[in-house]
Order: C-alpha cells, then sequence, then structure tokens
C-alpha cells in the first residue's frame, strides 16, 4: 500500500501517521525541513528543485488552446520563476488567450505590482501567496523580519555581509536567519557565500514588508545596505588598483557627514581584502547589484550613494572597458546628484557619460554631455577636469 500525505507541516504531524508494516509505503511532500524523519526514522529525503527552462517550456501551452512561440514561453518561464504552481496556473490561462493577446499577459507577468495576482489560481489553497504563507508561518519572528526585509532590496542576489547589513544583525546571527530562511524554502543559500531568491519570492516578501514594517524601517534598511556596500566596494578598490584608487577611495569617506548626507567614515565598519584577486573577483560578481541598487538609490534616496559610487568606480569600469556598467552608473549619478542640487557631483557625472560615449566612438553622443559638464563646472567656479576623470 502506498499512503502519500501531502502537504505536511513538520515531523510531528507526520510520524503518528507512519505504518509500521514493511510492506506499506508513505510519500511525504512538504515545504517545511522534515530531516528528523531522516536522522530517526529511516526516511530518504528527495529534493525537487524548480524546473528547467525545457520542462518550463514543455509545460506552457500544451494540448489546448493556441501554442505561443518558443521565446514566449521562455520569456513566461522565466517570470513564473520556473516554479511549477506558477507554471501550471499561467498554462491555464494561456488556453484564454489568442497568439496575439498573449505578449499582453507577458507584459502584465513582468510587471512585479501584478505578478502575483495574475498567479492567483482563484482558489485560496492553491495560490502562489498561499503556498508561501505555509511556509512563512512556521518562522521565528527574527527570520520572518529578515525575509520581508530582503523583499525590500533591488537584488535578487546579495552576499551574507550585505544581508547582515540590511537587516542590522551580526554576522552569526544572520546566518542563523538565512539557514531558516534556507530550510524553510524562501531563498536559495548558495556555496559562494551568497543567498538568491527567485521573483515571486521576493514580490511577495515585498508585500509582507510594506504590510509590517513601518517606511522609516525600510529605510534605514536600504541605507545600512548602501552603507556597507560603498564600504566594501571602498576597500575592494583600494585593494585592486593601488595606489590611484587610494586616493579615490578616500575621496569618498569623508570624515564628517557632508552635503551629500554620507555617512561619516567612522561610523561604517572597517572593510578590507588582503588578496587583491578576491577584490577583483568581490567586484566582477558585485558589480550588477552595485548597479540595481544605484539605480534605487537615485529614485528614492540615499542619493550620495550613486554619486559616491560612480566617483569611485570611474577609473576601475573605464580600466576594464565595462562601459555598460559605467553609463548607467553614471546615469544613476546624474539623476541623483540633479536632485540634491550637487552641481559638482552632476558635471563629474556627465564627464562620465561622454567618456563612456566616447570610447564607443559616438561623439554625437558625448557632445552634449561634455556642454553640459563644463556648464555646471563653470556654475561652480572650477572649470578644470576632475582629478577623478577618466584614465588615458
Amino acid at each position: 500500500m502506498l499512503i502519500v500525505l501531502d502537504n505536511a507541516r513538520d515531523a510531528d504531524q507526520v510520524r503518528p501517521l507512519l505504518p509500521g508494516s514493511p510492506r506499506s509505503a508513505v510519500l511525504v511532500t512538504s515545504r517545511a525541513d522534515l530531516r528528523p524523519l531522516v536522522l530517526h526514522d529511516g526516511a530518504h529525503q528527495l529534493t525537487v528543485p524548480l524546473m528547467s527552462p525545457a520542462e518550463s517550456r514543455a509545460l506552457l501551452g500544451g494540448t489546448r488552446g493556441p501554442r505561443p512561440s518558443e521565446e514566449l514561453r521562455d520569456s513566461l518561464a522565466e517570470a513564473c520563476s520556473h516554479l511549477p504552481l506558477a507554471l501550471r496556473i499561467m498554462d491555464e490561462r494561456l488556453r484564454l488567450e489568442t497568439v496575439e493577446t498573449a505578449p499582453a499577459l507577458l507584459r502584465d507577468l513582468q510587471d512585479e505590482r501584478l505578478r502575483l495576482d495574475l498567479l492567483d489560481s482563484g482558489d485560496e489553497a492553491t495560490s502562489v501567496r498561499t503556498v508561501f504563507s505555509w511556509s512563512c508561518q512556521r518562522l521565528s519572528t527574527s527570520s520572518a523580519r529578515l525575509f520581508r526585509l530582503l523583499g525590500t532590496a533591488p537584488a535578487r542576489w546579495l552576499d551574507v555581509p550585505a544581508v547582515a547589513a540590511l537587516a542590522g544583525l551580526g554576522p552569526a546571527e544572520a546566518r542563523r536567519g538565512i539557514e531558516e530562511l534556507d530550510r524553510a524554502w524562501l531563498l536559495e543559500s548558495l556555496e559562494t557565500d551568497h543567498v538568491r531568491q527567485h521573483d515571486l519570492l521576493r514580490d511577495y516578501a515585498a508585500e509582507l514588508a510594506e504590510e509590517q514594517e513601518s517606511p522609516e524601517e525600510i529605510r534605514a534598511a536600504f541605507d545600512r545596505l548602501c552603507s556597507h556596500l560603498l564600504t566594501v566596494t571602498a576597500a575592494a578598490v583600494r585593494s585592486v588598483t593601488r595606489p590611484q584608487a587610494s586616493e579615490s577611495a578616500e575621496a569618498v569617506e569623508p570624515a564628517e557627514p557632508g552635503a551629500s548626507g554620507a555617512p561619516a567614515a567612522s561610523s561604517r565598519p572597517a572593510e578590507r581584502f588582503d588578496d587583491p584577486q578576491a577584490a577583483e573577483d568581490w567586484l566582477a560578481r558585485t558589480i550588477d547589484t552595485l548597479a540595481l541598487v544605484a539605480d534605487r538609490a537615485a529614485d528614492t534616496g540615499p542619493r550620495w550613494f550613486p554619486t559616491e559610487l560612480a566617483r569611485l568606480l570611474d577609473r576601475h569600469l573605464d580600466d576594464r572597458r565595462q562601459l555598460d556598467c559605467a553609463h548607467r552608473l553614471h546615469r544613476a549619478s546624474a539623476t541623483a546628484a540633479r536632485r540634491i542640487g550637487e552641481l559638482e557631483a552632476e558635471a563629474h557625472a556627465e564627464l562620465g557619460l561622454a567618456v563612456v560615449a566616447l570610447r564607443r566612438s559616438r561623439r554625437s553622443e558625448a557632445e552634449p554631455h561634455l556642454e553640459r559638464a563644463m556648464a555646471l563646472l563653470e556654475e561652480v567656479h572650477d572649470p578644470v577636469w576632475p582629478e577623478t576623470g577618466p584614465s588615458s
């Protein structure tokens, strides 16, 4: 006899139902950590990962209704985070669409404000929100708060020290929270000392944060993340490009808070990289996260973050011809500086945008940025190319 116990709360709920006869087998499904059954009851644990892109594609637009293009199905699967329940709900929605209207469904699904609503099956027991809530209900108070704050970060991928800074936790406490969230399938803990959440989990965490955290706490968490990332970036650049980067790094760590509102260096924990290659690797892994955080900060604050980050990484990105990222950071810096009235910082950002355009052999695109930069520098009576300008 095969007994199926679906959606078990924990090992204690299952244990009284285990048969005593070797002729019977039990299949238990759960989002909870059932390792006690492995340790004490001889169970064999099988972890079911998210579906692969090929499996997700096969599940979407199957036998009934119009079959979307492979490209559209891949995009829909990505927006569903390859989560089986989300894919099944989206497959049912696709059956009601035509080839012409299916792309509009994808656009809605890619909107983080609409995504979870679109993945509501109409049955509370099988909606994506409900399934996630089952896992959250079992969390400790500290881990539940950590989960909510992770949803407020603009990046789906953070290292453990950044997670600790975001939540205002010490390293050991942050690791305990991460381990609990990992056991509850609310994040993925990677071997590289990083954590990752797919978009649906981040959307759900952000909803909970908006409901349960004050705007002040959400803002404070993001400020802590920005301060941490700026400090570690400065340390990494110093390690990778001594001695030039040391001068640049010192420039973005003022002794006292200035007009930009950046926190004093003395208020931030010391960070250093003993190995330049480790620093280079950290920058390579984290540059996309830095760009995402800079974009958010330019829009909502703290607006000192993109301006100082762009100054700090200017030479590093230019030397490595990472032009897309340089353009993105300088654009965020220009936006932030304009909004807080920092003319010199805006001029530096405009010069950076001009250099990126020239590196791409787009002279006509560079000219307006150069003109804007010169006008701003004249306004602050300093029409001199900043020392932190691009390398030759």
